[in-house]
């Protein structure tokens, strides 16, 4: 089922109205008819089952249901090349990952966002969401350092590291209720050893994602996937069912 994001302005006590990017996507590239369901997202708050109609900038709305937000991952990840980073927005949006922060770090080439990108990383993040069929559109923070990490809220805080523990073996070991974490992840290059130490001393688990080395710009996608789907597993949480 095709699945939009909107406001909550659009909508009323019956129906929600399209704008014209939305109502081009239905109509024109998703070739919608009149009576066709689709779902319209307030992201992370209510999901709309609607049928669309003869008016292109209208859907009808027919049942409404509060959406459930049960995991935050939140990933710090150094600045790439070649705008990687947007390849990390859509890839990680679809592993479950719920805001980005964009870091300049020691061994970062690219250290600045251009205004290009800030208009076109949330754009990128909502058509995730909507291809996905997540629940909320992840925020995107401003450029930020590892030294501003500790003022991010979060219950655990992971560091993908090679020479860290395997991931998988610190999920079976530590507290199976967690669903709230910050991964950060580095550069090209790496972390320096300062900014690993660091990190540590600031509360930050180093973990590995098993014995081979991953890409930059794949390794916070990896790490959140495996999260997300610990987080809905029922080894994560005995009598849990989501």
């Amino acid at each position: 089922m095709i699945r939009i994001v909107i406001g909550s302005a659009q909508v009323s006590r019956d129906t929600i109205s399209l704008t014209p990017e939305q109502s081009h996507y239905l109509f024109r590239v998703m070739r919608a008819k009149p009576g066709q369901k689709v779902e319209a997202l307030v992201s992370g708050q209510m999901l709309y089952d609607c049928a669309v109609t003869q008016q292109p900038d209208l859907l009808l709305q027919v049942a409404s249901h509060a959406v459930a937000v049960p995991i935050s991952i939140t990933l710090a990840q150094s600045l790439l090349k070649k705008d990687l980073f947007a390849q990390i927005i859509e890839k990680g949006t679809e592993a479950g990952i719920s805001c980005f922060v964009p870091l300049v770090t020691e061994r970062s080439i690219v250290r600045e966002i251009s205004a290009a990108k800030q208009q076109r990383w949330p754009a990128i993040a909502q058509e995730a969401t909507e291809q996905c069929r997540q629940s909320r559109v992840p925020r995107i923070e401003k450029l930020s350092t590892l030294g501003r990490l500790a003022e991010f809220p979060a219950a655990v805080k992971l560091l993908l590291d090679p020479d860290g523990v395997n991931i998988m073996d610190w999920l079976a070991h530590s507290q199976p209720d967690v669903r709230d974490w910050l991964i950060a992840a580095g550069p090209e290059g790496g972390l320096s050893d300062q900014e690993i130490s660091g990190l540590r001393s600031a509360g930050f688990t180093a973990v590995s994602l098993g014995p081979y080395i991953y890409r930059a710009e794949n390794a916070g996608t990896v790490a959140a996937g495996i999260l997300t789907s610990w987080a809905f597993s029922s080894l994560s949480s005995p009598g849990d069912h989501f």
